[in-house]
């Protein structure tokens, strides 16, 4: 079969998340970084999205066109894996999937883009810096507080967030969770939470698919030196 081809920008969660679960279950694939905003217009005109979409990451699977994670990642399990890490029964895969859902919707929204994305990536600062730091703070807060929902609900009883095995769901909320670093943020004060990220982060093609991320994180902290 051709290669699945993903269109993608490295630095990206959503991006990296679905990069790691190619490499993990050995589907052909060949990636197209986005650098710019022309490029991926570009890619937009050319895969004829009848919705206009223009944000990775995007899928394509012969004439088959797949974008946000949760929806790739679903994609790739029923057409290639069997639902490899997603779990083994239908409750599990389930829990897989709502946790996958919430990932991409508020863990990223709060580590993302209300947290990390204001402090270092100009089109999401708003327009005062004031107002930029009040969202900022308030993306401490929240943050904060689901630090604290994964250690005391999700990793109240169990050593993974669906069980007792890694899933995609684990490694799709570490991923995103460190985004949190661009500023800063540890997990020192979560001793499960930091362990679990350890044990989530010692993974085949972990380093791989995370070296643009490591080499944005050193120039961040280079600048601030």
């Amino acid at each position: 079969m051709a290669p699945v081809t993903l269109y993608l920008v490295k630095i990206s969660p959503t991006c990296r998340i679905v990069w790691l679960y190619l490499l993990q279950s050995n589907i052909d694939h060949k990636l197209v970084d986005i650098n710019d905003v022309e490029e991926m217009e570009e890619a937009a005109g050319s895969l004829a999205l009848t919705a206009g979409q223009m944000d990775v990451p995007i899928l394509t699977d012969g004439d088959i066109v797949v974008f946000e994670a949760p929806a790739i990642l679903e994609y790739l399990g029923k057409q290639y894996t069997g639902y490899a890490n997603m779990g083994k029964s239908a409750t599990t895969q389930a829990t897989c999937s709502s946790i996958i859902s919430w990932t991409n919707s508020e863990l990223h929204r709060v580590a993302g883009y209300m947290f990390a994305y204001p402090q270092f990536l100009t089109k999401y600062r708003l327009d005062t810096d004031a107002a930029n730091e009040c969202l900022v703070e308030c993306g401490i807060q929240r943050l904060t507080a689901l630090l604290s929902k994964i250690e005391n609900v999700y990793l109240a009883r169990t050593q993974f967030v669906c069980g007792p095995q890694l899933t995609v769901a684990d490694s799709f909320m570490v991923t995103t969770l460190l985004q949190s670093q661009w500023g800063g943020f540890n997990f020192s004060i979560w001793p499960k939470v930091k362990a679990w990220v350890l044990e989530v982060m010692n993974q085949p093609h972990w380093d791989t698919v995370h070296n643009a991320h490591k080499e944005f994180l050193n120039d961040v902290i280079l600048s601030i030196e």
